[in-house]
């Protein structure tokens, strides 16, 4: 028999008592459910979002549009509302979501991190945690696998026809293709109807944005969820090789799926805090009052401003009524920079903690598809920090088009000068393009790595562990 012959016939007949068994049934279909309803839920509760964000959007900028007449520099501490778009594939991976804030407040010589956070609005249960179709892929999926792999080998030197099924001829070769192939097809029978039936949702709830980039990074998502379940059924299959018993064999694989789904990610989180420590909202917001406190007082700023307009640092067409409008602009520049340098460091600090985090794939293969997954979903730390980036320049895009308007009036009394909509009509709508899928890859690059090395170490110890493998 051909080595291809051999496995095939192998992987069906496993395939075959797999299913046969009504306790995999049972547990394929439980599995089969959760998924379904976890991307029906996931799909309704982004899409209700999606909208409503949307929708406060749009009579955020009614509201901007229709506030009157009024001094440009008024307006800009009147301020605006810019709210974070909801990503499509937040439907299957919330990732971040629910513990960041969903809207910045934009307004002059502040900068504010982002507010309301939705877990603040959850129920009790749903703090402990929800269903997701990343959490059953990536947690209840591995168990499942765990219950097909733990008996490949063990089982059959358990029952004595290990020896016998080599000596006809069949390669060890042969024997690991055949048993991955036989966990492989049961698994199918369940995965590819899930993803069919969840596609099928997600496009018939469409996006808010139709030009939101899905396409590649549902591949990207796909992808790492089919990686992170062959590196599962390779590490079942390498315990059950090395395993003298199926008992042993499974207590293994199950010590294995409870840290990796439980105790990992806890830890490696409480390390990245540790290493890297954040202050709180209101600590990092008291640290810049403290700096600020420090500058010159607006009255000496202003006295410096007219010292060097009777110096004749300033064009002379500017009159010196302007001067507390040169004081305000360079203000706000001032303010502006040192908002950009504070914000930057904070950031950096989240970076580095999740650094800290994906580097801790290498220890848990989850670990490493949690990230990637939520780097594909569009919910991790890194487009959170984009988010924020945006719209840092969309408020200082806003302050110097009033600003600059208030500068070149011309009037004598400059803060008794009011404008109207058609300068409120000069600032844009807030538009925030999501990076591309490979922007999002490149920022999970560690966890891919991390990922795949797992996927090359675990195929060389199911091959090795088969090759080495014991009949007693």
């Amino acid at each position: 028999m051909t080595h291809g012959g051999a496995s095939l016939t192998i992987a069906v007949k496993d395939a075959t008592e797999i299913w046969r068994d009504g306790r995999f049934r049972i547990a394929a279909g439980l599995l089969f459910l959760l998924l379904i309803a976890a991307v029906a839920g996931g799909v309704h509760n982004q899409s209700e979002i999606a909208r409503q964000h949307a929708d406060a959007q749009r009579a955020e900028r009614d509201v901007w549009l229709d506030k009157g007449d009024m001094n440009p520099h008024a307006a800009a501490h009147y301020g605006a509302f810019v709210f974070k778009p909801v990503q499509p594939l937040s439907a299957f991976d919330p990732g971040l979501d629910p513990f960041v804030g969903v809207f910045v407040f934009l307004e002059a010589h502040k900068q504010q991190l982002a507010r309301h956070r939705p877990i603040e609005d959850a129920t009790p249960t749903r703090r402990l945690g929800q269903l997701t179709p990343a959490s059953a892929a990536l947690v209840l999926l591995p168990l499942l696998v765990v219950a097909l792999t733990f008996s490949s080998f063990a089982g059959e030197r358990d029952q004595g026809t290990l020896r016998p099924l080599l000596a006809m001829g069949i390669t060890r070769r042969s024997l690991l293709a055949g048993k991955a192939m036989g966990a492989m097809l049961p698994l199918a029978a369940v995965i590819v109807p899930a993803t069919v039936i969840g596609a099928a949702i997600l496009l018939w709830n469409a996006p808010a944005d139709p030009n939101a980039p899905i396409g590649l990074r549902a591949a990207g998502l796909g992808t790492v969820y089919l990686l992170h379940t062959l590196i599962w059924i390779g590490l079942g299959l390498t315990v059950s090789a090395r395993s003298r018993t199926q008992g042993a064999a499974l207590v293994v694989l199950l010590a294995l799926w409870f840290a990796n789904a439980f105790i990992m990610p806890s830890l490696a989180m409480a390390a990245a805090k540790w290493i890297d420590p954040a202050p709180s909202a209101i600590e990092f917001a008291a640290s810049i009052q403290d700096e600020k406190d420090s500058w010159p007082s607006w009255d000496a700023r202003v006295e410096r401003v007219m010292q060097r307009f009777l110096d004749g640092e300033f064009e002379s067409t500017m009159a010196p009524s302007n001067v507390e409008v040169v004081a305000l602009i360079e203000s706000e520049a001032d303010e502006t920079a040192l908002y950009d340098r504070r914000f930057a460091e904070l950031f950096a600090r989240y970076r580095r903690q999740g650094d800290s985090f994906e580097r801790a794939g290498v220890l848990a293969p989850t670990l490493a598809a949690r990230s990637l997954s939520m780097a594909f979903a569009g919910t991790d730390e890194a487009h959170d920090r984009e988010f924020a980036a945006a719209a840092a320049r969309y408020r200082a895009a806003m302050l110097a088009t009033l600003n600059g308007e208030l500068a070149s009036s011309g009037r004598f009394n400059t803060f008794d000068y009011t404008r109207g909509r058609d300068l409120w009509e000069k600032v844009p709508p807030f538009d925030y393009d999501v990076p591309a899928a490979t922007w999002a890859l490149r920022q999970a690059s560690w966890s891919a790595g991390a990922l795949a090395a797992w996927l090359i170490a675990v195929s060389i110890a199911a091959a090795w562990s088969v090759s080495s493998m014991r009949f007693d």
